[in-house]
């Protein structure tokens, strides 16, 4: 079984820099749980502008954005907000 790693984007690191320290491990934690259960379906997914399949799954107070970059196995983290 392939293992996947989140990977985010600077503009991503940069919002997360900004919250407390506390939603940023809650975050943390779920993408890495995203990444270990890539086999559980998405609650949504959309096309972007490139044409890539985004899927979007809550974790908590969160909506995360992520595509999967197979060949090097590794989950996009693309966006988040929180859950209203």
């Amino acid at each position: 079984m392939t293992v996947y790693r989140p990977v985010l984007g600077i503009h991503l690191v940069e919002t997360l820099s900004h919250l407390p320290a506390r939603q940023r491990d809650h975050l943390i934690r779920g993408f890495n749980w995203i990444a270990a259960n890539i086999h559980e379906p998405a609650d949504s997914t959309y096309r972007d502008g490139d044409h890539r399949l985004i899927l979007e799954k809550r974790y908590l107070r969160w909506h995360v954005s992520y595509w999967l970059d197979g060949p090097v196995s590794e989950v996009r983290i693309v966006g988040v907000r929180a859950v209203k």
